[in-house]
């Protein structure tokens, strides 16, 4: 089995890759290298993660606030980050249009998907799903390739090995590093970041977050 780690950022590729990649040995798989936007063709098994877009957002905007490459891009200096009043955050922040950074948008992965497999019917999670299952033909050769879409992110450790074992008859083995390795928690802008959803939380949160929820419609049951 080749399996695909697919994903938009945010979303839990990092740790998913690196849960794979450590657990190859003794499973009966091979991980095709690449995340998010990689080439799919060449996949037995597809795996995207998922999470809700208004969570992608905030971690998004921190991760790369001092990179000049994104549009959200607001200073270089970490020191200026660290010291800026949360509310002017905040505003800055809302009045970013989200939804137009595809990088972050799971429409994105499903226009990729589109572009190697036939999608006839919607992915829909029910109100207790925490993974659901597909299969779609290759537009290549017509082989039966699975998709897995789950919501790695909200899921315990113990949830995702019985997952891994139900689905595919995997035995997982998790390493403390390895299990959601990429968090905001431990970034040099932990304490700003924690500070910034607090104000936020209190300054417009649902506002926003009502903002976006078509984006994941069918995803996630608020």
């Amino acid at each position: 089995m080749k399996i695909r780690v697919l994903g938009n950022f945010k979303t839990g590729t990092s740790s998913l890759l690196n849960i794979l990649e450590t657990n190859e040995s003794s499973n009966d798989y091979t991980l095709l290298k690449g995340k998010h936007i990689a080439c799919v063709k060449n996949a037995d098994t597809i795996i995207v993660p998922i999470r809700k877009h208004y969570d992608i957002f905030i971690s998004a905007f921190f991760q790369d606030i001092d990179k000049e490459s994104y549009r959200y891009f607001y200073n270089k200096n970490r020191d200026i980050i660290l010291k800026e009043d949360n509310i002017k955050l905040v505003n800055f922040f809302k009045n970013i249009e989200w939804d137009k950074e595809s990088h972050l948008c799971f429409y994105e992965v499903m226009k990729h998907l589109n572009k190697y497999l036939i999608i006839e019917d919607e992915i829909i999670f029910g109100q207790c799903d925490k993974y659901v299952l597909k299969q779609f033909k290759s537009k290549d050769d017509g082989r039966l390739v699975n998709v897995l879409f789950i919501k790695f992110v909200y899921i315990k450790k113990e949830e995702v090995q019985k997952i891994f074992k139900d689905v595919f008859n995997f035995d997982i083995k998790f390493y403390k590093r390895f299990f959601h390795s990429n968090r905001g928690s431990d970034k040099w802008y932990s304490k700003k970041y924690n500070d910034f959803k607090l104000c936020l939380f209190k300054n417009g949160f649902d506002e926003y977050r009502n903002k976006y929820k078509y984006l994941d419609k069918n995803l996630f049951d608020y």
